[in-house]
């Protein structure tokens, strides 16, 4: 059987809030960081700040001027603090995924250079302190705690920092006065971190926020230094029920993209950093009180960011089956990700990037809109196949804090180009207007497990087998995610209101989606083309498939067959598979057991007839765009022929086979039930 593949949480940036990587939660923590930046304010050193959270702000490095004067064009130095992961199976394997995470970041980000050691300020006794010159005589930027440092060791996540990375406790008067050093033991400064931009503690601690069985990790901003409110310390908790040896063996390209998933939101995808964003001069978007920070909303706990920031949008004509109503959006308004956006759906009156409205905290406005971009690494769920794209980037460049290296985005090919109808309305909408013309409706589906009899499609992006994830609710979904008309289900006569996809953070737009299979309840693999480990056992792979980083995924007109000597075996899994491929001389072909078919135009059918160990395979395959696949190599593909050219195939030999001595000792072919089990109610923090 089949089912959907493991969702990811991540950081968190409120209290109770989680981010995504397999499902995140950091309940106590708030994941925002927020720092005053530099200022002619008319707030003096003996007016006290008050911390309304968890997050230490005003953490200075060095003077404002000296830190403008640098050009943001130094690779992004992450120093990884392993605290405490020696619960997990395969902590070795895991300091490796770390360790790609912050090369991939190195490569990705660009920053204004820290020369200063990063020392974590303490927390004050009463949440209150002041801001003064360093020997504590004036106005400055230092912070002072009014009246006693909190002794209660700091955390940072779920764990206690070590001394040796906190700063000397400073202390005024309750009138901002008498300030000096406390020189008590413990409370003296330690050594810090040199060389660095930013500190990440990497833990693996069972907790309760780990309690969701889809958690596999979640993280947060700690600190943020006082010039320009950057993230300087953050953590990230992995969830060692999670990642276990076989995860890492077998889906390290899931752990790796959930990491660097993490390692965003505590850089600055967080509703709690978006109030602190910067514009290209370094001022801030959102106006700023007396004491630097933004107005801090108690209710929804966290400081409220300008419409220069994120924007509500009101779409009256949203598509349901009752009609047009209307939705409340909320988008990202920045210049580099309005640009990027309007680019990549090709529709210049889009507003900006839409966030997510479903999910509750941590997951609500903390990630890409689920049906818009679907497989984008930063969306609040993981179902396929994760690329952190050029808008993601754009985002990080939006904080004011970072350059960004474009070359490192990954291509999305979901909505690409789709239009202004794809980007501004419901999928509803999208699916009625293709109906009606007779069209496609991908990148969406119609199709429901019994209406399919079990047939596989292709993701959207082809590096998974993949199925239509539509189905019944079993009670009436909420208008505005009402997206088929009657009759407008193939197989469906009744109770249209129920059905959609399996995602509701989709806002239950049905979409091909990969899955795992399953034997006996027990998981075996996924269905990504990309992962090795996917590979059948020679026996039971009837189909020819090979899975690797050079495969894709291509559909099938019939059930591949295999015999030998009057004895035949039928593949029960059908409908595509995943083979190897070659982009060359402007064209695609697909490799099969070194034959290299040649696809001359979408909607081909290649007839494969090969031997191998004197078996004789058979089936079809039908060839999609070469621009649908090869747009990852970088290949400028020709123009199509049609019909293909005579004799342009390969003619694989078939030997004759003496069968006197042939026998069969197993007269099974193993296969696997497709039950697909889609996690539509797990998010990702």
């Amino acid at each position: 059987s089949a089912q959907s593949p493991i969702l990811h949480s991540c950081s968190q940036t409120q209290p109770g809030q989680t981010h995504r990587i397999h499902n995140m939660a950091a309940s106590e923590y708030f994941i925002a960081a927020l720092v005053f930046g530099v200022v002619s304010f008319a707030f003096t050193s003996g007016n006290f700040i008050h911390e309304d959270d968890e997050t230490i702000r005003h953490v200075y490095l060095e003077p404002y001027h000296i830190i403008k004067r640098r050009s943001i064009d130094q690779p992004l130095r992450i120093s990884l603090d392993f605290l405490n992961i020696s619960s997990l199976e395969d902590p070795v394997k895991m300091r490796e995924v770390l360790e790609h995470a912050r090369e991939y970041f190195s490569r990705t980000i660009m920053v204004r250079k820290t020369v200063s050691k990063i020392l974590l300020q303490r927390k004050c006794l009463d949440s209150n302190f002041f801001l003064k010159s360093r020997d504590g005589t004036g106005p400055g930027s230092v912070r002072f705690c009014r009246n006693a440092c909190n002794i209660t060791r700091y955390l940072c996540g779920p764990i206690e920092i070590p001394d040796r990375d906190i700063d000397q406790c400073r202390v005024c008067d309750e009138d901002g006065r008498s300030c000096s050093n406390d020189t008590s033991p413990g409370l003296t400064a330690g050594e810090g971190h040199i060389n660095t931009d930013f500190v990440l503690y990497v833990t693996a601690i069972l907790n309760r926020n780990c309690n969701n069985t889809k958690t596999l990790a979640y993280a947060a901003t700690c600190q943020q230094e006082s010039s320009f409110d950057r993230p300087v310390v953050g953590f990230i908790n992995i969830c060692p029920d999670k990642v276990t040896a076989r995860e890492l063996r077998t889906g390290y390209g899931e752990v790796l993209a959930t990491i660097k998933h993490e390692i965003f939101h505590a850089l600055g995808f967080s509703p709690s950093l978006f109030a602190f964003f910067r514009n290209s001069n370094g001022d801030p978007l959102t106006p700023r009180l007396g004491s630097g920070l933004p107005t801090y909303d108690s209710s929804l706990k966290r400081y409220q960011w300008s419409t220069e920031t994120v924007s509500v949008v009101k779409r009256s004509d949203w598509q349901t089956l009752s009609g047009k109503v209307s939705h409340t959006l909320h988008l990202m308004v920045t210049p580099k990700v309005r640009e990027e956006v309007q680019k990549h759906f090709n529709c210049s009156t889009l507003e900006g990037a839409e966030l997510e409205n479903q999910g509750g905290e941590g997951t609500m406005l903390a990630h890409w809109e689920k049906r818009l971009f679907e497989n984008e690494g930063m969306t609040g769920i993981f179902t396929q196949n994760s690329v952190f794209s050029r808008l993601t980037l754009a985002l990080m460049e939006d904080t004011g804090w970072y350059k960004v290296n474009y070359q490192m985005a990954e291509p999305l090919q979901w909505g690409k180009n789709l239009g202004c109808l794809f980007a501004k309305n419901s999928c509803g909408a999208w699916i009625k207007v293709h109906k009606d013309a007779g069209q496609s409706i991908a990148p969406f589906c119609d199709i429901t497990e019994s209406f399919s009899n079990g047939r596989t499609g292709c993701s959207v992006d082809g590096r998974s087998v993949a199925k239509c994830n539509l189905i019944n609710y079993g009670v009436t979904l909420p208008i505005k995610y009402q997206n088929f008309l009657r009759g407008s289900i193939p197989g469906v006569v009744k109770n249209e209101a129920q059905y959609g996809g399996a995602m509701a953070l989709a806002d239950y737009c049905p979409f091909y989606q990969g899955f795992r299979w399953t034997k006996e309840s027990q998981s075996i693999r996924s269905s990504s083309c990309v992962s090795y480990h996917n590979n059948l056992k020679h026996e039971d792979n009837l189909a020819l498939e090979s899975y690797s980083n050079s495969s894709a995924c291509f559909e099938q007109t019939a059930q591949w067959k295999k015999r030998r000597c009057g004895v035949h075996f039928t593949a029960s899994n059908w409908g595509s598979g995943c083979y190897r491929y070659k982009c060359e001389q402007n064209s695609l072909k697909i490799v099969l057991l070194g034959y290299k078919f040649h696809c001359f135009h979408e909607g081909q059918v290649i007839k494969v007839l090969v031997e191998e160990n004197d078996w004789e395979y058979q089936g079809q395959l039908i060839c999609p765009s070469c621009q649908e696949v090869c747009y990852r190599s970088g290949v400028t593909c020709a123009a199509a022929i049609k019909p293909a050219p005579k004799n342009s195939q390969p003619i694989p030999k078939i030997h004759a086979v003496t069968c006197s001595h042939f026998s069969i000792h197993s007269s099974k072919i193993l296969f696997y039930q497709v039950m697909l089990l889609f996690m539509g109610k797990l998010i990702l923090s």
